[in-house]
């Protein structure tokens, strides 16, 4: 006994001893991560209000509704990110201050993956600070980590894959993984799916990575207990689906990605593509470098797929909204890429300080490839500051965190309370902000919420395009609110305007045109000239006419 006791007190130092590199990569990261988050911190997106109108109807008890008292809608894309809505709901936190830091608690996760996660593909401490690091100066992940939206909550869940996965450079039968572990993969897959629809792909990947593998091994009890384990989430949670929404396939994808002739589809996509994830693309190139020519075990296998699976999917669906920053729709998969592009860097030049050097020109290189988005979003984030703020990064910062804790409402959302009578709705194109702070029935004018609109085929090339004027107005809302800046041009005037006047008003989608020009607009609504406009005078909201008594 005393013999056991003395070997393992010999053990226990070196133990810590080989903790403390990744200990120092994942603080040196972290460092940076949370620097580069405060300048990002006050990012501002509508989209999550989506989420927290969904999250505040489950927490009152009226169910996944969009409006209360209507049939349910899956309008949004993250049960997980709904369920943490009306958890902040119910006790009484702001939903959005407990999403902005579970989308920082979910970036500090990725890197303390790369940093202690990945010792088998990357046994080299400052190896695993470069990945890192890659992670903690994207301006994609670390924007989306602060937006209050799911996807690095997404993208953190799917890298506890990455070691499960195993083996990276060895062949299928000098490290077959346990079905112990291969069950732990299957369950995180399938809850991969309750954060966002694209975990279908890793669970697909996984068991036919562990596939791939009995075939070599004639061992299956691998792929049977990952499959087990996936299934016992992915069966119930989809029939709760079908028996709540009745369709497998939400609104959000509907209104989205659909309607539109595919090979234009691909082009937006390409273009996307190009556009947003340009400083990501040299990472995921050499990452399949490595995973396809210079690495040969399962795990490297599986994140090949992953890694052309999902920018082929974002060209497939046309791209993303340009309302997002980055290129978020690529995230899922980038802390494999981080680590897998800074193996290559290191395989191919063969260790020591020269690939110390390469890794840290790769890094200064995409560090730089981040500036005109970093750029951007500040400058944004200044117009967005309120009138007469003034300070630096960290005051916004600070200001932003004081309004978090104490949030208050628009001023177009307390007119448009006031405003409209008791039973009445609204219609608007934002479908987050102003709905939830009204709390008022909502017409969503792009069909995010609406299954007619999220159905119908698109007018114009793009993300967020559909429109239905005349289903709108036939719903008959006293207010219908848009991106318009009409400059006292009469409502019954504008059937007349050609297209270029129009869009010089703003309306540049031919949804947005065919609105002005609709008869049911010039008959029975008029320009609110007491809206309040938060947004550079560029909101019009057109009020119902009351009946004459």
């Amino acid at each position: 006994m005393g013999s056991q006791d003395s070997a393992a007190e010999a053990r226990r130092p070196r133990r810590e001893l080989t903790l403390l590199p990744s200990l120092g990569a994942f603080l040196v990261s972290a460092g940076l991560f949370l620097a580069h988050a405060a300048f990002l911190f006050p990012l501002h997106l509508d989209d999550p209000y989506i989420t927290f109108r969904y999250g505040r109807n489950l927490a009152r008890g009226d169910g996944l509704v969009w409006n209360v008292g209507e049939a349910p809608v899956e309008g949004f894309t993250s049960h997980a990110w709904v369920v943490l809505a009306a958890l902040a709901e119910a006790s009484g936190s702001p939903p959005l201050l407990v999403a902005k830091l579970a989308g920082l608690a979910a970036g500090l996760l990725v890197l303390a993956v790369l940093a202690f996660g990945t010792r088998r593909l990357l046994p080299n401490a400052s190896d695993r600070l470069a990945a890192a690091l890659l992670l903690a100066t994207s301006t994609s992940f670390v924007s989306m980590s602060a937006s209050g939206m799911e996807n690095v909550a997404f993208a953190a869940a799917a890298s506890l894959l990455i070691p499960l996965l195993g083996p990276w450079d060895a062949p299928d039968a000098a490290g077959q993984v346990t079905p112990r572990r291969a069950a732990l993969a299957g369950l995180l897959s399938g809850l991969l799916v309750t954060i966002r629809p694209a975990g279908h792909v890793f669970v697909v990947v996984l068991l036919g990575a562990l596939a791939f593998a009995a075939r070599a091994t004639r061992e299956r009890r691998p792929l049977v207990a990952a499959g087990v384990a996936a299934g016992a989430v992915l069966v119930p949670f989809h029939a709760f689906r079908l028996a709540t929404f009745g369709s497998l396939v939400p609104l959000t994808y509907l209104a989205k990605h659909t309607g539109e002739p595919f090979l234009e589809r691909v082009a937006s996509g390409l273009r996307w593509l190009g556009e947003r994830g340009g400083p990501l693309l040299p990472i995921f190139f050499l990452a399949l470098l490595s995973a396809l020519v210079l690495l040969r075990g399962r795990a490297a296998r599986a994140s090949a797929a992953l890694l052309a699976v999902f920018p082929a999917y974002a060209v497939a669906v046309g791209g993303d909204s340009s309302a997002f920053p980055g290129a978020r729709l690529l995230l899922p998969v980038l802390p494999f890429a981080a680590a897998l592009a800074v193996a290559a860097v290191r395989r191919v030049t063969g260790g020591g300080l020269r690939a110390a050097a390469f890794s840290g020109l790769l890094l200064a290189s995409f560090t730089l490839a981040q500036v005109p988005d970093m750029t951007s979003l500040r400058r944004g984030l200044a117009l967005d500051r309120r009138s007469g703020a003034a300070g630096g990064p960290a005051r916004a910062a600070f200001d932003h965190l004081a309004e978090l804790l104490d949030p208050r409402p628009l001023r177009l959302s307390s007119y448009l309370v006031v405003a409209t009578p008791p039973g009445e709705r609204i219609a608007v194109p934002w479908a987050g902000r102003v709905p939830y702070e009204t709390g008022l029935a909502t017409v969503d004018m792009l069909g995010l919420n609406d299954a007619h609109i999220a159905r119908l085929p698109k007018l114009d090339r793009g993300v967020d395009v559909k429109y239905d004027p005349d289903y709108v107005l036939s719903k008959r809302p006293w207010y219908v609110c848009e991106n318009f800046v009409l400059g006292g041009v009469p409502v019954t005037a504008l059937a007349r305007l050609s297209d270029d006047q129009l869009a010089r008003l703003g309306a540049f989608r031919a949804g947005q045109r065919a609105l002005l020009r609709s008869p049911l607009l010039a008959r029975d609504y008029d320009v609110d000239a007491g809206i309040p406009n938060s947004a550079g005078g560029s909101i019009t909201c057109f009020r119902r006419r009351e009946p004459a008594r």
